[in-house]
């Protein structure tokens, strides 16, 4: 099930076997191990949370406005960047390259990651560990994931991962088996297979030891727990129990959740674990301001926040993708 535009589904709900990240390349078996990364932190309940420095700054920066662009040689592209008007800055040299963000991009040239100006000049090259790359299938080519935050993840020579910031200062150490971009100051780690979140400064601050975990939104995150899904606030206390199979991320308010086995009688939560829009939906999407798509009795309907039917969905989505 797919939607069109502006009711396309983000992941329809992400089923237990997909809902926690894997931005990792692979699978490592020589793991640090766990206690390295959390020598002054024992069990969440001991755990404090600490106020992130989480990197806002609406002030804008040269360059922030230039766009990725390709050309192809010698079978493969090459990317550059061009301004909004299609002028050409820096010519297609990198064979991978990530937008810019406060004055600058990561990059990979001749093999070498690093940050390059708006020159295209590798002002900060990474020195023992690289950029984290996504393959993209479609277009057959790796990518650098998107500034998260004003973090950037990274892997070294041992395939463990953490962060770096704008200005290639290593705050999250390579020490982790997993990691997902930050979200609202905090970002998804694992050590063995093991989930808990860092903060900004690097410091662990929920302890690595959910089976399953996704980004925090509304401040509230999905965790695994026994094989079913709860959620926790930025505390890490359990504030929604794990009683459901099936889970998106809050967003407004809401979130759509399901207890069935079979993934469907989708319907929607509120922060207090209260269902208040009871369906069930043969399938749901996260609600973008007032309003979102379902799916009942195999027909696509537009309702807001009370469940109430606003409009059929029409011609804005559609089944099959």
């Amino acid at each position: 099930m797919c939607f069109k535009k502006k009711y396309e589904m983000k992941l329809s709900l992400i089923s237990l076997s997909i809902v926690f990240f894997t931005m990792s390349c692979g699978e490592n078996s020589n793991n640090k191990n766990q206690s390295d990364s959390t020598s002054d932190t024992t069990d969440t309940t001991t755990l404090s949370f600490t106020d992130t420095l989480q990197i806002i700054d609406p002030t804008p920066y040269p360059g922030d406005s230039l766009s990725i662009y390709f050309e192809y040689s010698d079978s493969r592209a090459y990317y550059g960047f061009q301004d909004k008007n299609g002028k050409v800055i820096i010519p297609a040299k990198f064979e991978i390259a990530g937008d810019f963000y406060r004055g600058q991009a990561p990059v990979v040239y001749k093999g070498k990651h690093g940050f390059c100006d708006t020159s295209g000049t590798i002002v900060a090259p990474l020195i023992g560990y690289e950029f984290v790359a996504r393959y993209n299938e479609l277009g057959d080519e790796y990518y650098l994931g998107a500034c998260s935050e004003g973090f950037y993840g990274v892997v070294n020579e041992e395939e463990k991962y953490g962060f770096v910031n704008s200005k290639n200062e290593l705050i999250v150490e390579c020490i982790y088996t997993d990691i997902q971009g930050f979200t609202e100051g905090k970002a998804l780690v694992a050590i063995d297979y093991k989930y808990g979140y860092v903060d900004t400064r690097g410091k662990l601050i929920i302890d690595t030891k959910y089976e399953g975990a996704y980004s925090f939104h509304d401040s509230l995150a999905a965790v695994v727990i026994d094989g079913k899904i709860g959620f926790i606030n930025i505390h890490g206390k359990l504030v929604i129990p794990a009683n459901y199979t099936n889970a998106h991320y809050f967003n407004e308010g809401l979130c759509v959740v399901t207890k069935s086995e079979d993934y469907t009688n989708f319907f929607y939560i509120d922060k207090t674990g209260k269902t208040v829009i009871a369906g069930p939906f043969e399938d749901a999407a996260t609600f973008e301001g007032e309003e979102t798509v379902v799916l009942k009795r195999g027909k696509c309907k537009i309702i807001d926040k009370t469940g109430k039917v606003l409009r059929s969905g029409g011609e804005d989505c559609f089944v099959g993708c």
